[in-house]
């Protein structure tokens, strides 16, 4: 019916020096003093241009800042600095660089990125649904282990590591300092404390591919020619472009139809990014499109994203070997197709 992906979302004050590492570090400095406090009271409603002229003072009294990451590997080492400097200022407030609300988009778009197999949807598997899944192999274990590390460094915190709970509750706190989430959840990636700046999700290998979701319709057949001609006549009104638009924007999705890009309600709602996150979140997708990515469908295909997704957690919660959850993952995709 409409669509969306995933964004970074980003603490714009904790990039530009108001961190408490830096916090620490210029304690005795009474303009750092003075001009944070400034930023502060403006909160939300700082600005763009505020945020750059606070991170050039902060950088001229040898202050911490940091650039937006682009890339994965960018990303980690931008994080490592930032848990370095806290350490080198014994900050000791809980505090984790990224959060990851969705541990089976993460897993699903490294996967994809790094060229690691995780489902297929072929002869082979139609013969036997247990070829579906492919996920078992060594690749993804050893990029389990890889985003284990990551947590046990206090690097990177997730739904699944937190044991459900959402990690933008950690970035609207200032628990961390980026937020990858869905764009059709900014709503929840808000604080009066500070300006959310949004960016693309830092990606691997190369491959900008993000995945793409959101709410689906089916119509159903029915022995009432009246029923039939009524959902005819709704998808008719939801495959308009002016109507597909306005019903995606007002929900913060993205439209389905090209033919909505064109029109005025969508120009004039990217127009106004400036004034709200719900505009913004727009204006930032739009030159996504082009780099969207599914998985395969198949009966199981939502088995193996759940169990995929749980993988990380039965590891740093569950006490279980990565072997060990990832045989349970596929035992529990194989009886979905049984």
């Amino acid at each position: 019916m409409y669509k969306s992906t995933e964004i970074m979302y980003y603490n714009h004050a904790y990039f530009a020096g108001d961190n408490d590492q830096t916090v620490a570090k210029l304690k005795d400095n009474a303009e750092y003093k003075t001009k944070r406090s400034a930023l502060v009271a403006k909160g939300a409603s700082a600005t763009e241009a505020d945020y750059a002229e606070f991170k050039t003072f902060v950088k001229s009294v040898n202050g911490y800042t940091y650039d937006i990451p682009t890339t994965w590997s960018e990303m980690i080492t931008t994080s490592q600095k930032m848990i370095s400097d806290r350490n080198a200022n014994n900050v000791i407030k809980e505090f984790y660089p990224v959060g990851y609300d969705s541990d089976a988009n993460l897993f699903i778009s490294q996967f994809e990125q790094r060229d690691i197999a995780y489902t297929v949807n072929n002869e082979a598997s139609k013969e036997d649904p247990n070829k579906h899944f492919v996920f078992n192999n060594n690749e993804a274990k050893a990029f389990t282990q890889e985003m284990k590390n990551l947590y046990d460094q206090k690097i990177l915190v997730t739904k699944g590591t937190l044991g459900g709970k959402y990690t933008n509750t950690y970035f609207n706190d200032g628990k961390t300092a980026m937020s990858i989430g869905s764009t059709g959840g900014s709503s929840y990636n808000v604080s009066a404390n500070f300006r959310v700046g949004l960016a693309s999700v830092p990606y691997s290998n190369g491959k900008q591919k993000y995945i793409m979701q959101g709410p689906s319709i089916a119509l159903f057949d029915n022995a009432d020619p009246y029923v039939i001609k009524g959902a005819w006549i709704f998808y008719k009104y939801l495959s308009n472009a002016e109507a597909n638009a306005k019903l995606s924007l007002e929900n913060s999705y993205d439209p389905i139809m090209e033919s909505s890009y064109e029109t005025d309600d969508y120009k004039d709602w990217i127009a106004k990014k400036d004034q709200d996150m719900k505009y913004a979140i727009t204006y930032a997708t739009k030159d996504l499109k082009g780099t969207y990515m599914t998985s395969n469908v198949f009966i199981g295909s939502s088995t193996a994203r759940k169990e995929i997704g749980q993988i990380l957690a039965n590891v740093v919660q569950g006490n279980k070997s990565i072997d060990q959850a990832f045989t349970q993952a596929l035992n529990a995709c194989k009886q979905a197709v049984k």
